[in-house]
C-alpha cells in the first residue's frame, strides 16, 4: 500500500516484546489443567501469566473465594522454591480445595475484580467485500 511508509507488519510483530511487564504484575495462575494421578497428589498445571509465587504463600482460588497455602511448586526437572512469569509449572497446596480448570489463582490479599462482560474490537479480514 502506497500509503503505508512504515515496517511490514511481519517484522513489527517478530520485534513484540510479549513478555513486557509481566515480572512487576501481581500474581496471576490460570489454571490449564488439574492434574491427579493417584489419591496422594492434587496439582494445578498452567503457565504463570504475571507475577512470582512462593512455597508458602497463601493464595485464593477464583471464582469460589477458597484460600489455601502453596506446599509445593513442581517441574519437570524438580520441585522449586519459587516461580514468576512464563514459567510452567504445577502448583499443590496445603488444604484440598475445589479448583477446576480455567479457575484463577491469585494470591490471598489480592483484589480481583469479576464481571461477564467484555469489550472487544473484532478485526475480520477477507478477500470479500
Amino acid at each position: 500500500m502506497s500509503w503505508y511508509q512504515g515496517e511490514p507488519l511481519l517484522d513489527l510483530l517478530e520485534k513484540v516484546d510479549i513478555d513486557q511487564g509481566k515480572q512487576q504484575g501481581e500474581f496471576r495462575f490460570p489454571v490449564q489443567y488439574v492434574n491427579r494421578p493417584n489419591l496422594d497428589f492434587r496439582g494445578f498445571a498452567g503457565t504463570i501469566g504475571s507475577g512470582e509465587i512462593r512455597v508458602g504463600d497463601e493464595i485464593k482460588a477464583l471464582p469460589s473465594g477458597k484460600t489455601s497455602k502453596v506446599e509445593r511448586i513442581v517441574t519437570f526437572d524438580g520441585d522449586l522454591p519459587s516461580a514468576f512469569a512464563g514459567q510452567a509449572v504445577t502448583l499443590t497446596l496445603t488444604d484440598e480445595i475445589d479448583i477446576s480448570r480455567g479457575d484463577l489463582i491469585v494470591k490471598q490479599d489480592a483484589r480481583v475484580a469479576s464481571s461477564n462482560r467484555l469489550l472487544a474490537d473484532v478485526v475480520w479480514m477477507t478477500d470479500e467485500r
